[in-house]
């Protein structure tokens, strides 16, 4: 070996030692999609000092240096709280000077199982993220909140008298409720009304064509949290960094566009949430681009009646409520722009709708408590209108992962009409206490 490539060997392997024996947890700074489970995020280029952390789970030996590209045994995180359980290989390519851009295929391992990973073989693949619009990375925004805020979107999702650690704000558990963070790229740092179109066609995709914000829904949500937010942002500095994951072609329907969204700690580096958004353009396709690839689907087990089910009654005022936490999408408070999208007039929004549920399914089988809430997802299937009921479905699936089992849900209107479809969730289940 070139003497060279011994002195990296060495001093990445002091490094090692060094993370060894200062960090005892890791957590991942990104976001897991797709079934190859591909993992993408940009990080500073002094996270890359996470190579001090990383491996005390491994034996692989690392690193290898090959040109610009660094092989990894396992990978960066924030050190907090977060037990690893699987063994990650992961292929991270570095930019010079400002960012580190990676992606990676993950191959999962249960920690009991005995795996020879020297057997994996993992190459970078520039063609994983090609596309139109694809890595454009839109301007860092910050955000803020006060806790008027957090208490208005706990009451607009239905939080009851019985969860005053969510509704009162001197409750000696007082807390957030855990998927706030997906109202704060609407909201940004404004405590006014905004306007919603002008601030939606804010900043153009490049080689992608410019969208009519005026024609546009929700496609899929999921958010991961990492870390609760406090319950007011007043004296730290909170932005909202925002990728393009993927834009689609979907013809003659409209075109889909994908995003992951990071709320991060301007000042730390550390992230507290992930977003993986699909924002859907109504009959704005056919423009010659990809057709996107195949979701993964999580269907509701077959044959067996839910576990627990929670109704929701909508009203008409319902949307007025809920578009009050800062989405001031017309869609949702006049009919105009309903009847020109074909929806008849006045919608519901798909994340009240997605937010409400993921309170039922915390409040069915974590107590209601955001310690038990860790990753929520679901696909907006079709609209809900003011003075829809809503049907929460949901069936617990016995496979746990770090204490957090995966949770199965779908939510239909009165008419048996899905309205929220691929629910998945990852909740610590607690047996309801008999004495409450």
């Amino acid at each position: 070996m070139p003497i060279s490539k011994r002195i990296i060997s060495l001093f990445f392997r002091a490094r090692l030692w060094l993370g060894k024996k200062r960090f005892v947890s890791l957590r991942p700074s990104v976001v897991r999609v797709s079934e190859t489970r591909i993992i993408k995020g940009p990080c500073e280029s002094a996270e890359f000092e996470g190579l001090e952390h990383v491996a005390q789970y491994t034996s692989i030996p690392i690193p290898k240096v090959h040109r610009t590209y660094c092989y990894i045994g396992l990978f960066f995180l924030s050190n907090t709280d977060f037990q690893m359980t699987e063994e990650l290989l992961i292929t991270l390519s570095l930019k010079r000077r400002s960012k580190l851009i990676f992606w990676a295929k993950v191959f999962l391992f249960p920690a009991s199982r005995c795996c020879d990973l020297s057997l994996l073989h993992i190459k970078h693949n520039p063609g994983v993220m090609s596309g139109p619009g694809v890595g454009f990375e839109f301007p860092a925004q910050e955000v803020s909140w006060l806790t008027r805020d957090v208490l208005l979107f706990a009451n607009s999702i239905g939080a009851t008298s019985k969860e005053l650690h969510f509704l009162y704000e001197l409750h000696p558990k007082f807390a957030v409720f855990p998927t706030y963070p997906i109202i704060l790229p609407f909201k940004l740092t404004d405590q006014e009304v905004t306007d919603f179109y002008a601030r939606s066609k804010a900043t153009p995709i490049p080689g992608v064509p410019t969208f009519d914000a005026r024609r546009v829904v929700d496609g899929q949500r999921k958010i991961t949290v990492f870390k609760p937010l406090p319950p007011t942002s007043v004296g730290k500095k909170f932005e909202l960094r925002n990728k393009v994951v993927g834009v689609y072609d979907k013809g003659k329907p409209g075109s889909v566009v994908e995003t992951e969204q990071w709320i991060v700690d301007a000042q730390t580096g550390e992230v507290y949430s992930t977003v993986a958004s699909s924002a859907f353009y109504v009959a704005q396709g056919n423009w010659g681009g990809p057709k996107g690839p195949a979701t993964l689907n999580f269907p509701p087990p077959q044959g067996r009646k839910p576990d627990a089910v929670h109704t929701i009654q909508t009203t008409t005022e319902t949307a007025q409520l809920y578009r009050l936490n800062g989405d001031y999408n017309p869609l949702h408070a006049t009919p105009e722009p309903g009847q020109k999208m074909g929806f008849g007039g006045i919608i519901i929004h798909g994340l009240f709708s997605w937010n409400a549920s993921a309170h039922a399914v915390l409040e069915a089988f974590g107590r209601s408590d955001p310690k038990n809430f860790k990753e929520f997802q679901a696909r907006f299937a079709s609209p809900v209108r003011p003075g829809d009921k809503l049907a929460i479905e949901m069936w617990r699936t016995g496979d746990v992962t770090d204490g957090f089992e995966e949770i199965r849900f779908v939510v239909n209107n009165q008419k048996g009409q899905a309205v929220l479809s691929n629910g998945r969730a990852l909740i610590k289940v607690k047996e309801l206490d008999p004495k409450l």
